[in-house]
Protein backbone atom coordinates (compact mmCIF):
# COMPACT_ATOMS: atom_id res chain seq x y z
CA UNK A 1 0.00 0.00 0.00
CA UNK A 2 1.27 3.30 -1.00
CA UNK A 3 1.20 6.15 1.93
CA UNK A 4 -0.16 8.93 1.11
CA UNK A 5 1.14 10.89 3.84
CA UNK A 6 4.54 9.64 2.32
CA UNK A 7 3.44 10.61 -0.88
CA UNK A 8 2.15 14.37 -0.39
CA UNK A 9 5.42 15.04 1.61
CA UNK A 10 7.68 14.04 -0.71
CA UNK A 11 5.68 16.49 -3.20
CA UNK A 12 5.64 19.21 -1.00
CA UNK A 13 9.92 18.59 -1.08
CA UNK A 14 9.85 18.53 -4.58
CA UNK A 15 8.04 21.23 -4.45
CA UNK A 16 10.10 22.99 -2.23
CA UNK A 17 13.07 21.73 -4.54
CA UNK A 18 11.45 23.03 -7.40
CA UNK A 19 10.76 26.50 -6.11
CA UNK A 20 14.51 27.33 -4.40
CA UNK A 21 15.75 25.85 -7.93
CA UNK A 22 13.79 28.42 -10.21
CA UNK A 23 14.77 31.07 -7.41
CA UNK A 24 18.55 30.50 -7.90
CA UNK A 25 17.76 30.74 -11.73
CA UNK A 26 15.65 33.76 -11.75
CA UNK A 27 18.35 35.58 -9.55
CA UNK A 28 21.37 34.14 -11.31
CA UNK A 29 20.11 35.52 -14.45
CA UNK A 30 19.20 38.89 -12.99
CA UNK A 31 21.87 39.37 -11.65
CA UNK A 32 24.41 38.32 -14.49
CA UNK A 33 22.72 41.01 -16.61
CA UNK A 34 22.83 43.62 -13.50
CA UNK A 35 26.25 42.87 -12.48
CA UNK A 36 27.26 43.03 -16.19
CA UNK A 37 25.63 46.48 -16.40
CA UNK A 38 27.74 47.45 -13.17
CA UNK A 39 30.88 46.80 -14.24
CA UNK A 40 30.20 48.50 -17.34
CA UNK A 41 28.73 51.07 -15.55
CA UNK A 42 31.79 51.46 -13.61
CA UNK A 43 34.20 51.04 -16.51
CA UNK A 44 32.78 54.08 -18.44
CA UNK A 45 33.45 56.10 -15.09
CA UNK A 46 36.96 55.04 -14.77
CA UNK A 47 38.33 54.90 -18.47
CA UNK A 48 38.55 59.07 -18.65
CA UNK A 49 40.34 59.51 -15.63
CA UNK A 50 42.99 56.26 -17.37
CA UNK A 51 42.74 57.89 -20.79
CA UNK A 52 43.97 60.86 -19.21
CA UNK A 53 46.72 60.12 -16.60
CA UNK A 54 47.84 57.45 -19.51
CA UNK A 55 48.74 59.94 -22.15
CA UNK A 56 51.20 61.54 -20.41
CA UNK A 57 53.20 58.17 -19.44
CA UNK A 58 56.16 57.14 -21.53
CA UNK A 59 55.89 53.53 -23.59
CA UNK A 60 58.87 52.36 -21.68
CA UNK A 61 57.13 53.62 -18.36
CA UNK A 62 53.63 51.62 -18.67
CA UNK A 63 55.19 48.84 -16.13
CA UNK A 64 55.78 51.09 -13.51
CA UNK A 65 52.63 53.15 -14.06
CA UNK A 66 50.85 50.42 -13.97
CA UNK A 67 52.57 49.26 -10.76
CA UNK A 68 51.48 52.82 -9.00
CA UNK A 69 47.90 52.50 -10.65
CA UNK A 70 47.54 49.14 -8.62
CA UNK A 71 48.03 50.73 -5.54
CA UNK A 72 46.06 53.24 -6.04
CA UNK A 73 43.11 51.71 -7.28
CA UNK A 74 43.46 48.41 -4.72
CA UNK A 75 43.22 46.44 -7.96
CA UNK A 76 45.80 44.64 -10.39
CA UNK A 77 46.67 46.11 -13.42
CA UNK A 78 49.08 44.63 -16.13
CA UNK A 79 49.48 45.24 -19.53
CA UNK A 80 47.86 42.81 -22.39
CA UNK A 81 48.20 42.03 -26.02
CA UNK A 82 46.87 44.31 -28.36
CA UNK A 83 44.95 41.19 -30.02
CA UNK A 84 43.00 40.45 -26.74
CA UNK A 85 39.79 41.65 -26.91
CA UNK A 86 38.50 44.71 -25.19
CA UNK A 87 35.66 45.15 -22.50
CA UNK A 88 34.77 42.67 -19.82
CA UNK A 89 36.46 39.35 -19.61
CA UNK A 90 34.98 37.66 -16.04
CA UNK A 91 31.47 38.72 -14.34
CA UNK A 92 30.61 36.52 -10.99
CA UNK A 93 28.04 38.32 -9.32
CA UNK A 94 27.96 36.43 -6.50
CA UNK A 95 31.61 37.16 -5.23
CA UNK A 96 31.78 40.81 -6.97
CA UNK A 97 34.63 39.86 -9.05
CA UNK A 98 34.89 41.21 -12.75
CA UNK A 99 38.20 40.77 -15.00
CA UNK A 100 38.29 43.91 -17.73
CA UNK A 101 40.62 44.74 -20.43
CA UNK A 102 40.71 48.20 -21.81
CA UNK A 103 41.81 50.11 -24.31
CA UNK A 104 45.07 52.87 -23.54
CA UNK A 105 45.86 56.35 -25.28
CA UNK A 106 43.33 55.61 -28.18
CA UNK A 107 44.15 51.78 -28.38
CA UNK A 108 47.46 51.97 -28.93
CA UNK A 109 48.07 49.59 -25.55
CA UNK A 110 45.57 47.68 -23.87
CA UNK A 111 45.54 47.29 -19.98
CA UNK A 112 44.09 44.69 -17.98
CA UNK A 113 42.89 44.07 -14.32
CA UNK A 114 40.89 41.91 -12.49
CA UNK A 115 38.52 43.71 -9.52
CA UNK A 116 37.72 42.31 -6.44
CA UNK A 117 36.88 45.80 -4.25
CA UNK A 118 34.73 48.23 -5.96
CA UNK A 119 35.23 51.07 -3.20
CA UNK A 120 38.81 50.82 -3.60
CA UNK A 121 38.61 51.07 -6.97
CA UNK A 122 36.29 54.73 -6.64
CA UNK A 123 38.33 56.13 -4.55
CA UNK A 124 41.43 55.26 -7.12
CA UNK A 125 38.89 56.44 -9.82
CA UNK A 126 39.10 60.37 -7.66
CA UNK A 127 42.30 60.23 -7.56
CA UNK A 128 42.97 60.00 -10.80
CA UNK A 129 40.88 63.04 -11.73
CA UNK A 130 42.44 64.45 -9.22
CA UNK A 131 46.00 63.94 -10.74
CA UNK A 132 44.59 64.64 -14.17
CA UNK A 133 43.46 68.23 -12.83
CA UNK A 134 46.78 68.62 -11.28
CA UNK A 135 48.36 68.21 -15.08
CA UNK A 136 46.15 70.76 -16.56
CA UNK A 137 46.93 74.36 -16.35
CA UNK A 138 44.75 76.23 -14.04
CA UNK A 139 42.42 77.75 -16.79
CA UNK A 140 41.96 74.71 -18.10
CA UNK A 141 40.51 72.91 -15.08
CA UNK A 142 36.93 74.05 -15.23
CA UNK A 143 36.47 72.66 -18.85
CA UNK A 144 38.85 68.89 -18.29
CA UNK A 145 36.44 68.93 -15.30
CA UNK A 146 33.20 69.24 -17.24
CA UNK A 147 34.79 66.67 -19.97
CA UNK A 148 35.36 63.97 -17.70
CA UNK A 149 32.62 64.63 -15.87
CA UNK A 150 29.99 64.11 -19.59
CA UNK A 151 32.73 61.49 -20.72
CA UNK A 152 32.20 59.33 -17.43
CA UNK A 153 28.37 59.22 -17.00
CA UNK A 154 28.83 60.64 -13.21
CA UNK A 155 29.19 64.14 -11.80
CA UNK A 156 32.56 65.71 -10.45
CA UNK A 157 32.69 69.02 -9.33
CA UNK A 158 34.73 70.68 -6.48
CA UNK A 159 32.75 71.25 -3.36
CA UNK A 160 33.30 73.30 -0.07
CA UNK A 161 33.24 70.63 2.95
CA UNK A 162 31.19 73.12 4.93
CA UNK A 163 28.73 73.02 2.12
CA UNK A 164 28.00 69.22 2.35
CA UNK A 165 26.10 67.16 4.70
CA UNK A 166 28.85 65.43 6.55
CA UNK A 167 29.61 63.65 9.85
CA UNK A 168 31.78 65.51 12.36
CA UNK A 169 33.95 61.95 11.68
CA UNK A 170 33.81 62.23 8.16
CA UNK A 171 34.54 65.73 7.88
CA UNK A 172 37.93 64.96 10.33
CA UNK A 173 39.20 62.47 7.69
CA UNK A 174 38.88 64.75 4.80
CA UNK A 175 41.03 67.37 7.10
CA UNK A 176 43.52 64.75 7.66
CA UNK A 177 43.99 63.87 3.77
CA UNK A 178 41.65 60.81 3.50
CA UNK A 179 39.22 59.92 0.99
CA UNK A 180 35.78 58.93 2.21
CA UNK A 181 32.69 57.38 0.92
CA UNK A 182 29.68 58.04 2.18
CA UNK A 183 27.08 55.77 1.57
CA UNK A 184 23.31 56.36 0.39
CA UNK A 185 20.27 54.21 0.57
CA UNK A 186 17.68 55.15 -2.44
CA UNK A 187 14.41 53.32 -0.42
CA UNK A 188 13.71 50.21 -2.71
CA UNK A 189 15.67 50.85 -5.53
CA UNK A 190 19.56 50.56 -5.93
CA UNK A 191 21.69 52.03 -3.24
CA UNK A 192 24.44 54.41 -4.13
CA UNK A 193 27.73 56.43 -2.31
CA UNK A 194 29.70 59.11 -2.81
CA UNK A 195 33.15 60.02 -2.70
CA UNK A 196 35.13 62.82 -1.68
CA UNK A 197 38.26 63.82 -2.37
CA UNK A 198 40.80 66.23 0.00
CA UNK A 199 41.96 68.93 -2.19
CA UNK A 200 43.16 71.09 0.75
CA UNK A 201 42.09 74.67 2.40
CA UNK A 202 38.73 73.07 3.53
CA UNK A 203 38.06 71.92 -0.25
CA UNK A 204 36.91 68.12 -1.94
CA UNK A 205 36.56 66.76 -5.11
CA UNK A 206 32.99 65.32 -5.27
CA UNK A 207 32.48 62.58 -6.96
CA UNK A 208 28.90 60.98 -7.89
CA UNK A 209 26.67 59.73 -6.38
CA UNK A 210 27.41 56.43 -8.14
CA UNK A 211 25.47 53.09 -7.82
CA UNK A 212 26.33 50.44 -5.74
CA UNK A 213 26.32 46.76 -6.76
CA UNK A 214 23.86 44.51 -4.45
CA UNK A 215 22.95 41.11 -5.61
CA UNK A 216 19.34 42.28 -4.55
CA UNK A 217 17.62 45.60 -3.99
CA UNK A 218 14.87 45.81 -1.42
CA UNK A 219 12.04 46.32 -4.20
CA UNK A 220 13.82 43.20 -5.98
CA UNK A 221 13.31 41.21 -2.17
CA UNK A 222 9.76 42.14 -2.26
CA UNK A 223 9.50 41.11 -6.00
CA UNK A 224 11.16 37.55 -5.52
CA UNK A 225 9.45 37.34 -1.91
CA UNK A 226 5.91 37.82 -3.72
CA UNK A 227 6.94 35.28 -7.07
CA UNK A 228 8.40 32.70 -5.03
CA UNK A 229 5.10 32.75 -2.53
CA UNK A 230 2.62 32.82 -5.92
CA UNK A 231 4.65 29.67 -7.57
CA UNK A 232 5.00 27.96 -4.26
CA UNK A 233 1.19 28.34 -3.74
CA UNK A 234 0.62 27.41 -7.17
CA UNK A 235 2.33 24.00 -6.97
CA UNK A 236 0.92 23.55 -3.43
CA UNK A 237 -2.18 23.78 -4.76
CA UNK A 238 -1.77 21.55 -8.12
CA UNK A 239 -0.11 18.88 -5.31
CA UNK A 240 -3.31 18.98 -3.09
CA UNK A 241 -5.94 19.63 -5.26
CA UNK A 242 -6.45 15.43 -6.33
CA UNK A 243 -6.05 14.89 -2.74
CA UNK A 244 -9.48 17.79 -2.42
CA UNK A 245 -11.21 16.25 -5.34
CA UNK A 246 -11.11 12.82 -3.16
CA UNK A 247 -12.16 14.10 0.26
CA UNK A 248 -14.85 15.71 -1.53
CA UNK A 249 -16.29 12.62 -3.45
CA UNK A 250 -15.95 11.06 -0.27
CA UNK A 251 -17.89 13.32 1.71
CA UNK A 252 -20.75 13.03 -0.71
CA UNK A 253 -20.58 9.65 -0.82
CA UNK A 254 -20.76 9.51 3.23
CA UNK A 255 -23.68 11.95 3.09
CA UNK A 256 -25.29 10.19 0.81
CA UNK A 257 -25.50 6.86 3.42
CA UNK A 258 -28.37 7.96 5.09
CA UNK A 259 -30.90 8.17 2.40
CA UNK A 260 -29.24 5.49 0.22
CA UNK A 261 -26.80 3.35 1.76
CA UNK A 262 -27.23 0.20 -0.68
CA UNK A 263 -25.77 2.36 -3.64
CA UNK A 264 -23.19 4.14 -1.84
CA UNK A 265 -19.72 3.33 -3.76
CA UNK A 266 -16.90 5.21 -2.12
CA UNK A 267 -13.52 5.81 -3.90
CA UNK A 268 -10.98 3.74 -2.94
CA UNK A 269 -8.53 3.79 -5.20
CA UNK A 270 -5.60 4.47 -5.32
CA UNK A 271 -4.31 2.01 -2.12
CA UNK A 272 -3.62 4.73 -0.02
CA UNK A 273 -5.02 6.06 3.95
CA UNK A 274 -7.89 7.82 1.91
CA UNK A 275 -8.21 4.32 -0.29
CA UNK A 276 -8.54 2.37 2.82
CA UNK A 277 -11.11 4.48 4.82
CA UNK A 278 -13.13 4.44 1.69
CA UNK A 279 -12.82 0.71 1.61
CA UNK A 280 -14.34 0.92 5.35
CA UNK A 281 -16.99 3.18 4.94
CA UNK A 282 -18.11 0.97 1.61
CA UNK A 283 -17.95 -2.29 4.34
CA UNK A 284 -20.03 0.08 6.95
CA UNK A 285 -22.69 1.02 4.76
CA UNK A 286 -22.54 -2.89 3.61
CA UNK A 287 -23.51 -3.07 6.86
CA UNK A 288 -26.04 -0.76 7.86
CA UNK A 289 -27.77 -2.26 4.43
CA UNK A 290 -27.93 -5.69 6.25
CA UNK A 291 -28.81 -4.30 9.73
CA UNK A 292 -31.52 -2.62 7.95
CA UNK A 293 -32.88 -5.50 6.23
CA UNK A 294 -32.30 -7.70 9.41
CA UNK A 295 -34.51 -4.54 11.25
CA UNK A 296 -37.22 -5.23 8.34
CA UNK A 297 -37.43 -9.04 8.69
CA UNK A 298 -37.50 -8.49 12.87
CA UNK A 299 -40.39 -6.07 12.22
CA UNK A 300 -42.55 -8.35 9.69
CA UNK A 301 -41.80 -11.37 12.68
CA UNK A 302 -43.10 -9.31 15.56
CA UNK A 303 -45.95 -8.17 13.28
CA UNK A 304 -47.10 -11.87 11.39
CA UNK A 305 -45.32 -14.08 13.68
CA UNK A 306 -46.96 -12.64 16.92
CA UNK A 307 -49.50 -10.38 16.28
CA UNK A 308 -51.92 -12.48 14.05
CA UNK A 309 -51.50 -15.66 17.19
CA UNK A 310 -52.33 -12.84 19.78
CA UNK A 311 -55.51 -11.55 18.15
CA UNK A 312 -56.53 -14.92 17.66
CA UNK A 313 -55.76 -15.88 21.20
CA UNK A 314 -57.71 -13.06 22.11
CA UNK A 315 -60.43 -13.74 20.02
CA UNK A 316 -60.75 -17.05 21.67
CA UNK A 317 -60.80 -15.91 25.15
CA UNK A 318 -63.56 -14.02 24.27
CA UNK A 319 -65.62 -16.40 23.11
CA UNK A 320 -64.92 -18.48 26.57
CA UNK A 321 -67.70 -18.77 28.98
CA UNK A 322 -66.10 -19.59 31.81
CA UNK A 323 -67.53 -20.80 35.03
CA UNK A 324 -67.27 -18.47 38.08
CA UNK A 325 -63.96 -20.39 39.22
CA UNK A 326 -62.40 -19.83 35.90
CA UNK A 327 -62.96 -16.10 35.66
CA UNK A 328 -60.34 -15.09 37.27
CA UNK A 329 -57.76 -17.72 35.60
CA UNK A 330 -59.44 -15.80 32.39
CA UNK A 331 -58.98 -12.27 33.56
CA UNK A 332 -55.29 -13.36 34.29
CA UNK A 333 -54.51 -14.62 30.73
CA UNK A 334 -56.90 -11.53 29.33
CA UNK A 335 -54.84 -8.92 31.27
CA UNK A 336 -51.32 -11.01 29.94
CA UNK A 337 -52.34 -10.76 26.30
CA UNK A 338 -53.01 -7.29 26.28
CA UNK A 339 -50.27 -6.78 27.98
CA UNK A 340 -48.59 -8.63 25.15
CA UNK A 341 -50.59 -7.06 22.27
CA UNK A 342 -49.14 -3.50 24.18
CA UNK A 343 -46.00 -4.28 23.82
CA UNK A 344 -45.56 -5.75 20.22
CA UNK A 345 -47.52 -2.37 19.60
CA UNK A 346 -44.60 -0.29 21.18
CA UNK A 347 -41.78 -2.19 19.97
CA UNK A 348 -43.54 -1.91 16.54
CA UNK A 349 -43.61 2.03 16.53
CA UNK A 350 -40.59 2.29 18.78
CA UNK A 351 -38.55 0.48 15.53
CA UNK A 352 -40.29 2.69 12.54
CA UNK A 353 -39.72 5.98 14.22
CA UNK A 354 -36.34 6.36 12.63
CA UNK A 355 -37.76 5.55 9.08
CA UNK A 356 -40.94 7.86 9.70
CA UNK A 357 -40.92 10.94 7.42
CA UNK A 358 -43.00 13.63 9.25
CA UNK A 359 -45.22 16.39 7.37
CA UNK A 360 -43.17 19.64 7.88
CA UNK A 361 -46.23 21.92 7.39
CA UNK A 362 -48.54 19.87 9.94
CA UNK A 363 -50.16 21.62 13.01
CA UNK A 364 -51.70 20.39 16.23
CA UNK A 365 -53.96 22.57 19.22
CA UNK A 366 -52.36 21.40 21.97
CA UNK A 367 -55.02 23.25 24.10
CA UNK A 368 -57.31 20.76 22.65
CA UNK A 369 -55.19 17.58 22.00
CA UNK A 370 -54.44 17.64 25.81
CA UNK A 371 -57.85 17.36 27.51
CA UNK A 372 -58.76 14.53 24.35
CA UNK A 373 -55.90 12.53 25.48
CA UNK A 374 -56.66 12.66 29.26
CA UNK A 375 -60.33 11.45 28.42
CA UNK A 376 -58.67 8.34 26.49
CA UNK A 377 -56.85 7.57 29.87
CA UNK A 378 -58.47 5.33 32.89
CA UNK A 379 -58.98 7.34 35.76
CA UNK A 380 -57.92 6.71 39.17
CA UNK A 381 -60.40 7.80 42.04
CA UNK A 382 -57.21 8.99 44.01
CA UNK A 383 -55.73 11.31 41.45
CA UNK A 384 -57.34 14.57 39.92
CA UNK A 385 -56.17 16.13 37.16
CA UNK A 386 -54.76 20.45 37.48
CA UNK A 387 -54.45 21.43 33.91
CA UNK A 388 -53.56 24.96 33.40
CA UNK A 389 -53.88 25.26 30.10
CA UNK A 390 -54.43 28.86 28.14
CA UNK A 391 -58.26 30.00 26.58
CA UNK A 392 -56.84 30.36 22.92
CA UNK A 393 -55.42 27.80 20.98
CA UNK A 394 -51.72 27.02 20.96
CA UNK A 395 -50.14 25.35 17.70
CA UNK A 396 -47.60 23.21 17.60
CA UNK A 397 -45.41 22.30 14.61
CA UNK A 398 -46.31 17.83 13.96
CA UNK A 399 -48.02 15.81 13.34
CA UNK A 400 -51.13 14.83 15.51
CA UNK A 401 -50.90 11.05 15.73
CA UNK A 402 -47.21 11.57 16.76
CA UNK A 403 -47.81 14.04 19.46
CA UNK A 404 -50.56 12.23 20.55
CA UNK A 405 -48.66 9.01 21.07
CA UNK A 406 -46.06 11.44 23.10
CA UNK A 407 -48.21 12.77 25.15
CA UNK A 408 -50.39 9.62 25.97
CA UNK A 409 -47.10 8.23 27.16
CA UNK A 410 -45.93 11.35 29.15
CA UNK A 411 -49.85 11.57 30.94
CA UNK A 412 -49.86 8.21 31.37
CA UNK A 413 -46.89 7.61 33.46
CA UNK A 414 -47.89 10.79 35.43
CA UNK A 415 -50.77 8.95 36.43
CA UNK A 416 -49.87 5.53 37.34
CA UNK A 417 -47.33 6.66 39.43
CA UNK A 418 -49.08 9.42 41.17
CA UNK A 419 -50.52 9.23 45.07
CA UNK A 420 -53.01 12.38 44.41
CA UNK A 421 -52.63 14.83 41.62
CA UNK A 422 -51.47 15.18 38.71
CA UNK A 423 -50.51 18.99 37.54
CA UNK A 424 -49.90 20.21 33.90
CA UNK A 425 -48.85 23.72 33.06
CA UNK A 426 -48.56 25.26 29.71
CA UNK A 427 -46.44 28.43 28.72
CA UNK A 428 -44.47 29.84 26.18
CA UNK A 429 -40.66 30.27 26.36
CA UNK A 430 -38.46 33.89 25.58
CA UNK A 431 -37.47 31.58 22.18
CA UNK A 432 -40.80 31.36 21.57
CA UNK A 433 -40.64 27.42 22.24
CA UNK A 434 -43.70 26.05 23.84
CA UNK A 435 -42.94 24.50 27.22
CA UNK A 436 -45.51 22.14 29.02
CA UNK A 437 -44.61 20.92 32.54
CA UNK A 438 -46.05 17.66 33.64
CA UNK A 439 -45.65 17.64 38.05
CA UNK A 440 -46.99 14.60 39.79
CA UNK A 441 -46.65 13.89 43.68
CA UNK A 442 -45.41 10.33 43.44
CA UNK A 443 -42.25 8.58 44.36
CA UNK A 444 -40.22 10.67 41.57
CA UNK A 445 -37.27 9.51 39.65
CA UNK A 446 -33.69 9.41 41.21
CA UNK A 447 -31.26 11.99 39.70
CA UNK A 448 -28.76 8.97 38.73
CA UNK A 449 -31.60 7.35 36.96
CA UNK A 450 -33.07 10.24 34.94
CA UNK A 451 -30.85 9.37 31.77
CA UNK A 452 -31.19 5.69 32.34
CA UNK A 453 -35.11 5.55 32.13
CA UNK A 454 -34.87 7.12 28.75
CA UNK A 455 -33.22 3.85 27.19
CA UNK A 456 -35.15 1.21 25.61
CA UNK A 457 -36.31 -1.32 27.93
CA UNK A 458 -35.25 0.39 31.12
CA UNK A 459 -36.77 0.08 34.12
CA UNK A 460 -36.57 1.15 37.75
CA UNK A 461 -36.12 -1.41 40.32
CA UNK A 462 -39.48 -2.88 41.76
CA UNK A 463 -39.90 -1.18 45.08
CA UNK A 464 -40.50 2.00 43.22
CA UNK A 465 -43.09 0.51 40.98
CA UNK A 466 -44.70 -1.84 43.01
CA UNK A 467 -47.67 -3.36 41.01
CA UNK A 468 -47.77 -1.26 38.18
CA UNK A 469 -44.98 -2.81 35.90
CA UNK A 470 -43.86 -1.44 32.32
CA UNK A 471 -42.12 -2.46 29.40
CA UNK A 472 -39.44 0.46 29.24
CA UNK A 473 -40.29 1.75 26.52
CA UNK A 474 -42.94 4.40 26.82
CA UNK A 475 -40.05 7.28 27.38
CA UNK A 476 -38.00 6.07 24.63
CA UNK A 477 -40.47 6.28 22.52
CA UNK A 478 -41.12 9.85 23.62
CA UNK A 479 -38.07 10.96 23.21
CA UNK A 480 -37.57 9.94 19.58
CA UNK A 481 -40.59 11.57 18.86
CA UNK A 482 -39.43 14.57 20.19
CA UNK A 483 -36.17 14.79 18.39
CA UNK A 484 -38.42 13.31 15.28
CA UNK A 485 -40.46 16.69 16.07
CA UNK A 486 -37.21 19.27 17.02
CA UNK A 487 -38.38 18.75 20.48
CA UNK A 488 -36.44 18.50 23.66
CA UNK A 489 -37.52 16.82 27.34
CA UNK A 490 -36.14 17.65 30.87
CA UNK A 491 -36.61 15.05 34.14
CA UNK A 492 -36.46 16.99 37.33
CA UNK A 493 -37.87 16.96 40.72
CA UNK A 494 -41.33 18.69 41.51
CA UNK A 495 -42.27 20.79 43.95
CA UNK A 496 -45.25 18.40 44.64
CA UNK A 497 -43.16 15.80 45.86
CA UNK A 498 -42.90 13.72 42.78
CA UNK A 499 -41.65 13.90 39.07
CA UNK A 500 -41.46 16.99 36.78
CA UNK A 501 -41.67 16.15 32.83
CA UNK A 502 -40.74 19.29 31.03
CA UNK A 503 -41.38 19.16 27.38
CA UNK A 504 -40.04 21.92 25.26
CA UNK A 505 -41.87 21.99 21.75
CA UNK A 506 -41.51 23.59 18.80
CA UNK A 507 -44.34 26.48 17.90
CA UNK A 508 -46.06 26.62 14.58
CA UNK A 509 -45.68 29.97 12.58
CA UNK A 510 -47.85 31.45 10.45
CA UNK A 511 -46.34 30.69 6.72
CA UNK A 512 -45.47 26.75 7.45
CA UNK A 513 -48.61 25.28 5.45
CA UNK A 514 -50.77 25.72 2.62
CA UNK A 515 -53.84 24.42 4.16
CA UNK A 516 -56.00 25.72 6.99
CA UNK A 517 -57.85 23.91 9.70
CA UNK A 518 -60.50 24.81 12.74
Amino acid sequence: MQSLFTRVYLNLLLTLALTATGVWLVLDQVNRYRFNEFVEYRIAALQPALDRNGSVVAPERLNDWTTILSRLTGTEWGLANNSEPTGITEARWWSERAGITLPLNDGSRLITASIADWDELLIGTGYLVVNALSLADVDDRDELLARLSERSGIAIQPVGLAEEPLGFLQQRQLQQGQAVIVNQSAGLTAPGQTLYIPMGQGNALKLGPVHRFEWITPLGLLLLAGATLIALGALIYLTLTPLRRRLVRMTRAVDAIEHTPDSVDVPDQPRDELGTMGQHINNMAARLVDYGRRNKALNQAVSHDLKTPLAQFKFALAMLKPEDRQRYVTDKMDQAVTEMETLVEELLLFHSLSDTDTDQQARSDLTALLPSVIETLEPRDAVSWDCRLPNTAVWLKGEERLLRRLFLNILSNALKYADHQVRLTLDRMPDERIRLRVDDDGPGIPAGERERVLEPFYRLDRSREGPIRGHGLGLAISRDILELLGGAMVLDDSDLGGCRVTLLLAPYKAGQRTDTRD
